[in-house]
Formats: structure tokens, C-alpha cells, sequence
């Protein structure tokens, strides 16, 4: 079986659950991605977690232009463009939706969504720095305010013991996840992007458990790496379920993507949450304190440009790919900067903007194998 079968079977698999939980009086707590809403919580409560992150269709997004202006980058209007429809049977299920105050976008959909009566929106404050103290506070309070949130939508008290529990179930998905990407480091049996990256996808829906277990499964039968492609490091702002086709065209030209680096859409397994002491303390350190910066945070950009370095070093990428949605503004000013400086180390790097309708043209398909030409030592203009 393949991995995208085997995702499409983890997702239908889903849906029914979803089914058989509502009418049997469970909750179903959706979030939008970003890496700040904690999973834990929701799964404590005794909710079902499912991380709202379709994207990649053009039609979705450009539904919400009757309502939202075009500035609003796809990904927020795709998620509008969900609510519009009803016809996603993820985004229909929830009860209660957890949105993020990261950027304005996305403040947007949690405005949309109140406004036009979706369903109830709980917006969860996410501070400007990270490591300080009062913003420290601030947020740990707001994660007290949303627990308390789904302590009232359950009826269920989130217990310490509750939590903990919960804090065991995703890092171990988390080191899954982790262990399987670190294949793409070198030679041998190793995962391609596309399906490492539809596995990272299903873990924001699948339970956190059955996918652990797939995730086993697939560590014991990976096939042999394709040697010999020119190494890649893909990364930007947004990568979301079904928004595939930069991957699917880096790979027909011959490149190999080994490793991601996104903040919006791909589960962050980097580090696991500390399992000793008070587990509310301990998510507020993973989710805020420890987790890299994201770009609408002061002082994000220097640290994200030396994790990417420590990346290129760790999966001896020879070229990065900067892919990034219409309309991002924070992600463009970073990306300027970041694309300068690898430049300045010697790294090609290939900037690609989209907004779910241009990277099928014959043009991007043409920008991509020049990219590829560079690496393997052609043009350098290319």
C-alpha cells in the first residue's frame, strides 16, 4: 500500500469516527496551525483535536473573495472559503474553533467565522516576544482561559495526571515523526518529501495513537533513497494539506527535498514537551519558550536563519527552496533577508510565490529545472 493510500484511508477512517463521536455526545475541537494552540489540552479535556489545514485549491480561496478583500493571502481564504461551503466534513464537525493570534490573516478567519455564524471561536493570544516574562504570563494565562473553555464545552476537569497523559501521547508522535524525517540525513532506506509530508499532514487530524502506530509501520519498511539528486531544503510560511505541487514539480525535475522547514501547516517535531513537573508550566515552555520564533515575533528572523543553516549543514542540502502564499507580508520582508544571506554562504536559492492557481504553468516548471541546473553546477544565472 502506498503512503497516499494509506493517508486516504487514515482520513476517511477519520470522518467516520467523527461521525460515531458526535452522535455519541463528544466534542470536537478544531485549531488553525501555527504550532501555538496545544493539542494536549483539547485531547485532556476529552475533545477530539483535528488541526483545520486544507489548502492548495484555488476554488476554496477564491470563494471567500465575495467577503474578504484579495490582500487576505489563499491560505485565510481557503479557510473562509471552507466555512462558505460546508462541504468538508472536518471543518463541519467542530464545535469549538481555536484560533490563533498570529498574523493578521489570520485573526481574519476567527472574525469570519464569528460573524457569519460558524461555529464558536475561542482566539488564543499569542504574544509579540517569547522569552520574556510577562508575555511568558500572559500566554500561560490564556491557556488557563482555554482550558477552562473546554472544561465547560466537555464537562470534563483537565487534571494534571489528564494532562500529563496527554503530553506522553504526542510526543511520541512527535518523535515519530522526528525519527522518520532524520532518514533523509544520508544514504540508505530513507522517506520521500511527498510522503513524509502527507504523514506529517494526517497526524493533524488521525488519532494521535493509530498514528503513532502508522508511523511505526512505515519506519520498519522504508524503500532505498533515490541517490545522486541534487539536496533541497524546502521552506516558508505555509504548507498545508493538499497543497502539494511544488513538491510534486521539484521532484519531476530532479530535485530531492530532504528536509522542511515551514511555520504554518507541518507538525513541529523538533523537540518533545518536558514530561516532569506541573504539565501546564511544561506546554507553555514547548509551545512559546523553546519552539523557534515565528516571523511576526521580534528577534525571529536571525534565529530561524540559524536553525535553516544548521539544516543545511545537517542534511547536506546544496540548494534551499522559498515557497511562500500571495500576501504574506511578514514571510516576504524575512525571506528577503534570509535568500540574501544564504546567498552571501554560497547557497542557491529559488524563491516561489503562489496563490493556489500558477505553479502548474510551463514557466514554473522551467524556473525549477534552471534551479536544479545551478545546483549540479550549470548557470549560475539560471
Amino acid at each position: 500500500m502506498t503512503i497516499e493510500t494509506k493517508v486516504d484511508e487514515l482520513l476517511l477512517h477519520r470522518q467516520e469516527e467523527l461521525e460515531n463521536a458526535k452522535s455519541a455526545g463528544k466534542k470536537v475541537v478544531g485549531y488553525f496551525p501555527g504550532g501555538y494552540v496545544p493539542e494536549e489540552l483539547i485531547y485532556a479535556a476529552g475533545a477530539i483535536p483535528i488541526c483545520l489545514s486544507h489548502g492548495g485549491d484555488a476554488r476554496t480561496a477564491d470563494e471567500a473573495l465575495s467577503i474578504m478583500p484579495h490582500v487576505i493571502c489563499p491560505f485565510a481564504r481557503a479557510q473562509v472559503g471552507e466555512m462558505m461551503l460546508k462541504t468538508n466534513p472536518f471543518y463541519t464537525a467542530v464545535d469549538l474553533v481555536v484560533v490563533p493570534s498570529t498574523c493578521q490573516h489570520m485573526k481574519k478567519i476567527g472574525d469570519f467565522w464569528e460573524y457569519y455564524e460558524g461555529p464558536k471561536v475561542f482566539k488564543l493570544g499569542v504574544p509579540y516576544e517569547h522569552d520574556k516574562d510577562f508575555e511568558v504570563q500572559y500566554f500561560r494565562d490564556r491557556l488557563v482561559a482555554l482550558k477552562e473553555r473546554l472544561e465547560t464545552l466537555t464537562g470534563n476537569t483537565v487534571t494534571d495526571d489528564r494532562l500529563a497523559e496527554a503530553i506522553v501521547v504526542y510526543d511520541r508522535l512527535r518523535s515519530l515523526l522526528k525519527a522518520l524525517s532524520l532518514t533523509r540525513r544520508g544514504a540508505g532506506r530513507a522517506i520521500g518529501a511527498l510522503d513524509f509530508v502527507r504523514l506529517n499532514h494526517a497526524s493533524l487530524y488521525a488519532d494521535p495513537v493509530v498514528m503513532a502506530d502508522t508511523l511505526e509501520a512505515v519506519l520498519e519498511g522504508l524503500p532505498e533513497a533515490a541517490p545522486g539528486r541534487p539536496r533541497v531544503l524546502l521552506t516558508g510560511p505555509n504548507l498545508v494539506l493538499g497543497d502539494y505541487d511544488v513538491l510534486a514539480l521539484a521532484d519531476e525535475v530532479g530535485a530531492e527535498v530532504v528536509i522542511e522547514e515551514i511555520f504554518e501547516g507541518v507538525r513541529d517535531y523538533w523537540q518533545t514537551i518536558d514530561q516532569t513537573g506541573d504539565p501546564l508550566d511544561a506546554l507553555v515552555r514547548g509551545y512559546l519558550i523553546e519552539k523557534r520564533p515565528a516571523a511576526f515575533m521580534r528577534g525571529s528572523t536571525s534565529k530561524r536563519l540559524e536553525f535553516i543553516r544548521s539544516l543545511i549543514e545537517g542534511f547536506e542540502v546544496q540548494g534551499v527552496l522559498w515557497y511562500q502564499l500571495l500576501c504574506c507580508e511578514f514571510y516576504d520582508e524575512e525571506g528577503s533577508y534570509i535568500e540574501t544571506a544564504l546567498r552571501d554562504d554560497g547557497i542557491p536559492v529559488l524563491v516561489v510565490e503562489s496563490d493556489y492557481h500558477s505553479l502548474d504553468s510551463g514557466q514554473m516548471k522551467t524556473r525549477l529545472a534552471a534551479f536544479v541546473e545551478t545546483m549540479a553546477g550549470g548557470p549560475v544565472d539560471a
